[in-house]
This record gives structure tokens, C-alpha cells and sequence, in this order.
């Protein structure tokens, strides 16, 4: 009985041995997994300073041998060419004003008589009617010297008397009076009256009078110049 008790004993006691055995063997493989793991630290990746690039120094600028400076990349500035052989004149529009320096070597008294003379004159060996006739009172009163500039600023010619005659003829101011001092010519040269005028054409007035009762025409007249014919 107690060899049996010694034998169950010991076959328990080899059992349990065993077992610590096999638990030792196989607790070993874990702990050196986990330090393994402990001891394993992410790689830590180097850091990298950003490259700075060099500072390049600007060009310094040379002289060439003709002492003009050649910058690069140069805007272009060159203004456009004007083409050779054109020329541009300025118009200046023509006046019509006699000029100071003209006007000061007139004689205007002289232009004046010898114009007034040249027309009551016989003025040569023209016809009755291309003779330029005037009334006395109204040629007396013509303003000589305005309508010698504008005369000689429409390109009349200095001097020429019977040319001026002839402009004063055309373009001289109608007078307010006309009528009263025609009326006084006509009454004093045939003591006839006149009662009314007709428009014929320009400055050319034809006046009526009274014959044999009757309202009848009787001379032209031009207001202008108070010549008046039958």
C-alpha cells in the first residue's frame, strides 16, 4: 500500500515537473516578442532644410567704345520715321483787312478828290450810259477811305481811280435820305413831282408822276447814286 502511495506520488510529482517545464518553454518565446516590440522605435526621417539659392549680383553695366550704354532687354522708344520728301504746309486763310504798314502810305484826301473829280468829269469817250454819274449831295457824302480797304482787300488795285469810281458805284451804302434828295433833283432840272416808285431790278426805281391826270412813269432812279434818266 504505501509502495503504491510512493509510486502515484512520484508519477504526480514528474507530471507537475513536466508541465513547469513545458509552461516555461513556451511563457520564453512571448516576453522576448514584446521586448522586441519595446525595444522598436519608428524611424524618425531627417529633416531637410529648404535650399536657398544664391543672390545673384545685377550686371554692372559697361561703357562701349562709342561711350552709349547697352542695357539688356532695352524697351523699344525709337519713334516712328517720318517719310523723306513730304512736306506739310499750313493754310492760312486769306484776310481781308488792309495791313497797318498798307494803310499808313495811303493818301486817303487824294484818293478821295481825284475820285470825285474823275466822276463828275467827262470821264473820256465813254457813252452817256457807261458814264458813272452821281448827285452831287450823295457823292459828298460817300465814306472814301472805308471803301478804299475794302477796295484793296478784295484785291483792287492801288492807284487805279477809274477801278475805285466804279466799285463806289456798286457798293457803296444806300442813304437813308435818297428820296428827298432825288425828289429836289428832278423838281429843280423838269419841275416835275413824283407820287409813287415801282421796283425794277438791283437798285433801280422807276418814278411816276402826274400827266394830263393820268399816274404815268417818267424817269429810273437808282438809289444809290441818285442818277435818275428817262
Amino acid at each position: 500500500m504505501n509502495k503504491k502511495l510512493i509510486i502515484f506520488t512520484s508519477l504526480i510529482s514528474l507530471s507537475i515537473f513536466i508541465a513547469g517545464c513545458g509552461s516555461k518553454q513556451a511563457v520564453q518565446p512571448t516576453s522576448n516578442t514584446i521586448s522586441t516590440q519595446t525595444n522598436t522605435k519608428p524611424q524618425s526621417k531627417p529633416q531637410t532644410k529648404p535650399q536657398t539659392k544664391p543672390q545673384t549680383k545685377p550686371q554692372e553695366l559697361k561703357p562701349t567704345n562709342n561711350n552709349t550704354v547697352t542695357t539688356p532687354k532695352s524697351t523699344d522708344t525709337t519713334k516712328p520715321s517720318v517719310a523723306k520728301g513730304t512736306t506739310t504746309t499750313k493754310s492760312t486763310p486769306s484776310s481781308t483787312i488792309v495791313k497797318p504798314s498798307q494803310a499808313s502810305t495811303i493818301n486817303y484826301s487824294d484818293i478821295s478828290a481825284k475820285t470825285k473829280a474823275y466822276i463828275m468829269s467827262n470821264q473820256g469817250s465813254q457813252t452817256e450810259a457807261e458814264k458813272i454819274i452821281w448827285n452831287t449831295t450823295l457823292l459828298n457824302r460817300v465814306d472814301m477811305k472805308s471803301l478804299y480797304n475794302r477796295y484793296l482787300s478784295n484785291g483792287g488795285t492801288k492807284n487805279n481811280i477809274t477801278d475805285f469810281a466804279k466799285y463806289i458805284t456798286k457798293y457803296a451804302p444806300i442813304q437813308s435820305d435818297w428820296k428827298k434828295i432825288f425828289e429836289k433833283a428832278l423838281y429843280s432840272e423838269y419841275g416835275k413831282k413824283v407820287v409813287r416808285y415801282k421796283f425794277i431790278s438791283g437798285d433801280i426805281y422807276q418814278a411816276y408822276i402826274i400827266s394830263n391826270g393820268k399816274e404815268v412813269p417818267y424817269v429810273g432812279v437808282s438809289l444809290r447814286t441818285g442818277r435818275f434818266h428817262g
